[in-house]
């Protein structure tokens, strides 16, 4: 799950499932160990966090076995490349040439393909273009013996680079060009095993609840069988207990009656259920559609613009549904998590000042970017014993939809202590909430109307997840809201003795 949620870029989730696995893993699996610092080690790349992407890759490294050449070669690998990033070209190459050099022992072409790509970019980088030629062109050679759409894709990618370096922005094009169809062919694969994914998840879902009630039927069945051959046999005894039979057939014949009330009260729930899940997943269907459809058309758009102003506009939308698409897809995977009741409080003391200050410079140029003026009342230190990700999760929420809901005036973010609680508030200049949708506003999939005809974006789990977490965490949420005028969101939590 670490792996999946690292790939997906929620390295929020990725740690989670690290620091979980490093709860049970068995003392002195090294093997294990290296696998969840390396994977430590992604997140913090992805996130451009360099020095604790070096000392977990080190740490993954010095846990490797000498006949784990391919772990060995992995981590060297990101080594070089984070000096790459950290623009310490000799360290970088070092670190390079050690894993060609396993790669080589252990027959890898991929693998040695995958590095030559990372040096040609270092020479590039440098200037030393005949250098990358070489590079790319060996490159080239084990990628028509792989055949690897991935090792082509960063291969032209890396050509483009290079050949824009020498100015030839023709041939740079006609790389571009290689590079986007491929790029085509591996979005339609994505795709395709998604959408499999998601087909495989509702029949096993619904093949389980079949085989439940099945089996709960069956026992019922067999209860209400064994009763009656109890019954028969009574009867048998004569006349002397026939009041007691009778007495026992009436109350059999309630329990009957109870059972079949049952059975159709099960049958009732059953078809809600069905329906339920069926417009759930209509919902996410197209939650996930509409951005996906923004992303291929923006992308063709782009691929066939030559105004450099109107791309940039292009790029700017192209974001936002990316942007949209992976907030979507996060809420998803949170809200299955909450399903599935895998979701544990970890408490631990926390500057929760210094977190809460953090979300809101992250969100503040979202909210600029709108032109809102974003305002914040935090004092210097608060600790407090408390999840953390689970704040985090809370506060995103209630700050990106203050931000989302607001078309002008501003979004205020205070901190507040008192005797026995933490207050914490979110205000904005909105359109607000009417009272109608009070009732239902923390509901799963719930989504109220802009105006009475705009349908609002979203999957309508944000509120749903804040909900679910503050009572995880014994917490309440508090709203105060009028319409035209703009809401306050307010999480208590109460301080832990």
């Amino acid at each position: 799950m670490s792996i999946l949620n690292n790939e997906l870029k929620d390295y929020e989730s990725s740690q989670y499932y690290i620091d979980k696995a490093l709860e049970i893993i068995e003392e002195g699996d090294s093997r294990s160990l290296s696998a969840l610092f390396n994977t430590k080690a992604q997140n913090f790349i992805g996130q451009n966090v360099l020095d604790s992407a070096i000392h977990y890759s080190e740490l993954s490294l010095s846990l490797r076995s000498k006949s784990d050449l391919k772990g060995q070669a992995i981590n060297l690998n990101n080594l070089g490349y984070i000096y790459a990033l950290n623009n310490e070209s000799d360290r970088s190459r070092e670190y390079f040439e050690r894993a060609v050099k396993i790669r080589e022992e252990t027959g890898d072409l991929f693998g040695i393909a995958s590095i030559f790509i990372n040096m040609a970019d270092l020479a590039i980088g440098e200037k030393n273009l005949n250098e990358a030629n070489r590079l790319l062109q060996n490159a080239r050679i084990l990628s028509e013996k792989v055949g690897s759409q991935q090792i082509d894709l960063r291969m032209y990618a890396s050509f483009a680079k290079l050949e824009e370096a020498r100015g030839n922005s023709g041939e740079a094009l006609d790389y571009l060009k290689k590079y986007q169809v491929i790029n085509d062919s591996l979005a339609r694969q994505d795709q395709t095993k998604n959408l499999q994914y998601a087909q495989y998840g509702v029949a096993l879902t619904e093949a389980q609840s079949k085989v439940k009630r099945i089996q709960k039927e069956e026992q019922l069945r067999n209860e209400t069988i064994e009763r009656q051959r109890i019954i028969n046999m009574l009867l048998g005894v004569g006349i002397a207990i026939v009041i007691g039979l009778l007495s026992l057939l009436i109350y059999q014949l309630k329990m009957l009656t109870d059972l079949r009330k049952e059975l159709a009260k099960e049958r009732d729930e059953a078809k809600h259920n069905a329906e339920f899940r069926r417009e759930t997943l209509n919902s996410v269907v197209h939650e996930l559609r509409t951005p996906m459809n923004a992303i291929i058309s923006l992308a063709d758009l782009i691929r066939s613009e030559a105004d450099i102003t109107e791309v940039k506009k292009l790029t700017q939308l192209l974001s936002k549904s990316s942007n949209r698409l992976l907030t979507t897809t996060n809420n998803i995977l949170t809200y299955s998590r909450i399903e599935q009741g895998s979701v544990d409080v970890v408490l631990r003391p926390v500057d929760l000042a210094e977190l809460v200050s953090e979300l809101c410079s992250m969100l503040e140029i979202k909210a600029k970017s709108k032109g809102l003026e974003f305002t914040k009342d935090i004092p210097k230190s608060l600790i407090a014993n408390l999840d953390r990700s689970i704040i985090e999760i809370v506060m995103m929420n209630l700050i990106g939809n203050a931000i989302k809901f607001t078309k002008s005036g501003g979004v205020d973010v205070s901190l507040k202590e008192g005797d026995d609680y933490i207050q914490i508030s979110v205000s904005d200049t909105g359109k607000g909430i009417s009272e109608d949708d009070f009732d239902n506003l923390f509901d799963p999939f719930f989504q109220g109307n802009d105006d009475g005809l705009v349908r609002i974006e979203g999957t309508g789990l944000g509120l749903s997840i804040c909900k679910y977490y503050a009572d995880l965490i014994s917490a309440k949420i508090r709203v105060r809201s009028k319409v035209g005028e703009g809401s306050v969101f307010s999480l208590f939590i109460k301080k832990q003795t």
